[in-house]
């Protein structure tokens, strides 16, 4: 079982482009419209990091579906942080921007720098969270039970 982020996705009201308004007083990333709304992803992103890797080792699960935009950045941050550990780079931030500006972005440009902003975002917590850093046999081992049922209490919530 894999936990993504249930969010219908945002539009916004002046372009209808679709992006993930994460902070407060966000703006749309296409035109700067400012968001009516916000949407806590950083923590549900983390949350969702944690469980799979805990569960399976690694950050991406196995048999991820994309239905939307909350999908496709959760995709490219598991993809991204299991590349992080895989590798090791001496410059993890510098690897993660590298990553991102190699992406093809020829259909949403606008999102280069947004992906790029919750991820680096992803990043800053990673860093510090030694759980989310433990290896794949070590971080599977310490699920509780409790645990588990916590996770699995969660994913059934909308």
């Amino acid at each position: 079982m894999s936990l993504r982020i249930n969010s219908r996705d945002i539009k916004c009201s002046k372009c209808s482009l679709l992006y993930i308004p994460f902070r407060k007083n966000f703006c749309c990333p296409n035109c700067g419209e400012p968001a009516k709304e916000f949407f806590d992803f950083i923590p549900e992103i983390i949350y969702s990091m944690n469980y799979h890797k805990r569960r399976y080792g690694r950050f991406f699960p196995y048999g991820w579906y994309v239905g939307s935009l909350t999908n496709h950045i959760q995709e490219t941050i598991f993809l991204l942080f299991d590349k992080i550990e895989e590798v090791k780079p001496a410059d993890p931030k510098g690897f993660i921007i590298s990553s991102l500006d190699n992406m093809d972005w020829s259909h949403q440009p606008y999102l280069k720098n947004h992906v790029k902003d919750i991820v680096l975002a992803v990043y800053n917590i990673y860093k510090d969270d030694e759980g989310l850093q433990k290896n794949g046999e070590e971080a599977i081992t310490q699920l509780t039970l409790l645990e588990k049922i916590k996770y699995w209490l969660h994913s059934l919530a909308p």
